[in-house]
């Protein structure tokens, strides 16, 4: 037999003669053994000191079938399998006409300050398993692609799985009930849901820098005859309220960055992207009367004026 025909014993599979998991050697069909220990039995000795034991003759019993077994292929991986994705749309039409919905969006209403009517522009719900309401939130062509829910405390938390959308009524955000030609972009469902209660023309941000490219595809549709705005929060931080890391690198006398100043930072850095996308001019400003925002400026009229509106 040729040197490839043996095998070298080993623990799994030790020699059929002296039980042993080295020195020996067993041919691959299982007949044949070289022993390197036991001399007794064997029809011959090599120049290696081994001796030859043939197992067919001797119906010597084999313990091991040393004859090559066909390799096992690698199971291929199993993939986890995938969660079916969320009907966003169906699920926030769920909320909104949720036999709870109405008396909950009256309760919101009441406590942000802004009319029932806006909310159900924007098509606000309420999700009885959570206690939350829920704030569709849209892509540029109006569907729903994930939900901000909103809780009593304040709390805001989107739905896991959704992802981040404008907030925005999909049938007439370009109409204004007002004199101004304006389109506002505001930071957040409740302050759209204030302008909205003006009649106000408005757009919902997710964030101070979020949903450019977003704003920048539904923005398309404004006339050039119409201005585009901003709008910032007075939410400004002194030097001395910043984390001690923070201060490391930060200039007392700084104009507004995100770290001291994330409403006009957020503001400023919007529209200079729209403005780049969009090829026309897009203008920020601050909400009047130093409000912080557009929600808290509203709340701040004169009832009899608020009223007229809501």
């Amino acid at each position: 037999m040729a040197q490839s025909d043996w095998v070298r014993v080993s623990h799994q599979h030790p020699c059929p003669i002296c039980e042993k998991p080295d020195n020996c050697s067993v041919s691959r069909n299982g007949g044949a053994v070289w022993c390197g220990r036991e001399a007794n039995g064997s029809i011959r000795q090599n120049d290696g000191g081994q001796w030859l034991h043939v197992l067919r003759e001797r119906e010597w019993p084999r313990r091991n079938d040393y004859r090559p077994k066909p390799s096992t292929p690698w199971p291929s991986p199993i993939k986890p399998e995938s969660k079916p994705k969320q009907d966003w749309g169906r699920i926030s039409k769920e909320a909104f006409g949720n036999p709870s919905a109405e008396a909950a969006r009256n309760t919101l209403a009441m406590k942000l300050g802004v009319a029932v009517k806006a909310l159900c522009r924007l098509e606000v719900g309420w999700m009885p398993s959570q206690q939350c309401w829920t704030i569709p939130e849209r892509d540029a062509t109006g569907n729903v692609i994930g939900i901000n829910r909103r809780f009593d405390d304040g709390s805001k938390r989107r739905c896991a799985g959704g992802q981040t959308g404008l907030t925005f009524d999909p049938v007439g955000w370009l109409q204004s009930d007002i004199e101004s030609r304006s389109v506002l972009l505001v930071e957040g469902g409740s302050d759209t849901a204030a302008l909205l209660s003006q009649g106000v023309s408005v757009v919902g941000r997710p964030s101070n820098t979020g949903g450019v490219e977003l704003l920048a595809e539904l923005l398309r549709a404004v006339p050039p005859d119409r201005v585009i705005v901003v709008m910032a929060e007075h939410d400004r931080k002194s030097h001395k309220s910043l984390s001690d890391k923070v201060r490391e690198w930060h200039k007392p006398e700084c104009d507004g960055c995100s770290a001291c100043w994330p409403g006009k930072f957020g503001a400023v850095t919007t529209a200079t992207k729209l403005a780049e996308r969009l090829e026309r001019e897009i203008a920020w400003a601050f909400p009047p009367e130093n409000a912080k925002d557009t929600r808290a400026w509203l709340n701040s009229r004169p009832t009899d004026e608020r009223n007229e509106r809501l």
